[in-house]
Order: structure tokens, then C-alpha cells, then sequence
């Protein structure tokens, strides 16, 4: 049996999405772990994830379940002057360079852009990894 689906359904739920693209890759992150030449590819292929490759944002994956927020594409990597909360850094009395860290840039599925700092991403896989 053949069904017509109308030309105006509705968009797609992002929030569902977001958490579909969060569980599979946080099982697959899980599944990478074990000891087997597919599960070590896989583990090194997530756990670095280059600009221009679909993200989830691991640490607050339980409290973000149905977030737009960390699901989307890298776009960004850079290191940044931490925050020090208003506080000037003053490389003459400290007697080093401002401290840095890494800030990502990740373009949700909503489409802004949020910035994370002290977090973990893994790279969505993107294939089935047979090659």
C-alpha cells in the first residue's frame, strides 16, 4: 500500500533530533571503547573532531537530552585568554602570557552558534566504517 504524504507537512522536531544524534553517538563513543580494531578506529575517529564535522558535546549530554545546544557542526577550534571574571592579567607581575584554553564553536542544528569551553566533543560518525 502506497501513501501520498501532503507537500505542507510539518518540519522536522530538532529537539528530537538533537537527541537522536546525541544517543547514537554517545553508543557508538561506548561501543568504541572495547578491544577491537573497528571499536580503536572509531575511538580515535570521535574522539577528535575536526571543523566542518557534525558534534555532540559529551558532558552534558544527560542534562541536555532535548537541547538545540552542542548537537550540530564544528565550526571553529581556537585557543582563547581564559576568563579570569574581570580580573586583568598583568604578564609583567605574573611574569607569564595570560593563560589559554580551548574554545569550540559549534553551529547548532537551529542554526546560532554557541561556544564551549572546558568540555568534550565527539564527532557524530559520519559512516558506516567498512572501508
Amino acid at each position: 500500500m502506497t501513501r501520498t504524504v501532503p507537500r505542507t507537512s510539518p518540519p522536522l522536531d530538532l529537539e528530537l533530533v538533537a537527541r537522536t544524534l546525541r544517543t547514537a553517538t554517545y553508543r557508538a563513543w561506548m561501543l568504541s571503547l572495547t578491544n577491537n580494531r573497528m571499536a580503536v578506529r572509531s575511538y580515535e575517529e570521535m574522539k577528535a573532531p575536526e571543523v566542518g564535522q557534525m558534534v555532540v558535546e559529551l558532558t552534558t549530554i544527560w542534562a541536555r537530552a532535548f537541547d538545540l545546544k552542542g548537537v550540530g557542526e564544528l565550526v571553529l577550534v581556537a585557543q582563547e585568554r581564559i576568563d579570569l571574571g574581570g580580573e586583568p592579567w598583568d604578564e609583567v607581575f605574573q611574569g607569564t602570557p595570560c593563560p589559554t584554553e580551548p574554545v569550540y564553536y559549534v553551529k547548532n542544528l537551529d542554526g546560532t552558534v554557541t561556544r564551549w569551553t572546558n568540555c568534550q566533543l565527539l564527532a557524530c560518525p559520519a559512516d558506516l566504517g567498512l572501508v
